[in-house]
């Protein structure tokens, strides 16, 4: 039999990536922005954004963190609020 190590319940990290995927189009929305003008502003494809936002794909860490300072937030703060929401919630 395997022991799992004492520590924190392991963290869900697609429930984590869906709040923030959640966040950052909620952000987008109330700054009245179409997802042409997050990609314009971005760099990406309109394509890329559509597929970031219906969750078909992810983007990788240096587009994610583009792409939320695109929209004036922290991710690291956001990252870290979610993981803390996670952890507590199964605990």
């Amino acid at each position: 039999m395997t022991t799992r190590p004492s520590g924190p319940p392991p963290i869900s990290w697609q429930k984590s990536w869906m709040k923030l995927q959640g966040q950052l189009m909620r952000q987008r929305k109330a700054l009245g922005w179409s997802q042409q003008t997050l990609a314009d502003l971005t760099g990406m494809s309109l394509a890329t954004v559509k597929r970031w936002e219906l969750g078909t794909s992810t983007p990788n860490a240096m587009d994610l963190f583009q792409w939320a300072a695109a929209l004036g937030i922290e991710i690291t703060s956001t990252v870290s609020e979610s993981v803390t929401t996670d952890t507590a919630g199964a605990a």
